[in-house]
């Protein structure tokens, strides 16, 4: 049988979207964190780019405050974020001014990169406008969901085995 044959024979897989006896469609719960994540990004970039910022510049600086002095290769892991992607935001915000290289006293060969004062006060600005998005998407959440679910959130993070 030709592969053309095998592959018109093959069985196509689709997710049962029937709603079961409690009355809601059943959820792929990929696709629906996949384009939570998604509208989440899009709706926090459009707030931060007000203010001529990027989410990824954003994520950055935020972890620089809580934790000054990271290695590229820290922020990387930390942010997950591929080191390419780390060093041209890294760049960017170091034109901005928002954050500077020092030599790593543990080894001269890598660099640690600290927020500035000007950094800080930025991420300052920078938190309000995200936390307003951030509001306005939990918006239709009852009382206690937005906290339940960063709760189920964090733990599907921790037991990340990757």
């Amino acid at each position: 049988m030709s592969m053309v044959r095998r592959m018109l024979r093959a069985e196509v897989v689709v997710l049962d979207t029937r709603a079961p006896a409690g009355g809601a469609p059943a959820a792929d719960l990929v696709e629906l964190l996949t384009a939570t994540s998604r509208r989440v990004a899009r709706t926090v970039a459009a707030a931060l780019a007000e203010d001529s910022a990027t989410l990824d510049g954003y994520r950055v600086l935020r972890s620089l405050v809580a934790e000054p002095g990271r290695t590229m290769g820290q922020l990387g892991a930390a942010l997950q974020l591929p080191g390419p992607t780390a060093t041209r935001v890294v760049d960017a915000l170091v034109a901005a001014a928002l954050v500077y290289r020092l030599p790593d006293p543990a080894d001269g060969r890598r660099v640690v990169v600290h927020p500035s004062a000007l950094g800080r006060t930025r991420l300052v600005r920078w938190e309000s406008l995200v936390r307003a998005r951030e509001q306005a998407l939990t918006g239709a959440l009852e009382h206690g969901q937005a906290e339940s679910l960063a709760a189920a959130l964090s733990r599907l993070l921790a037991d990340d085995p990757a």
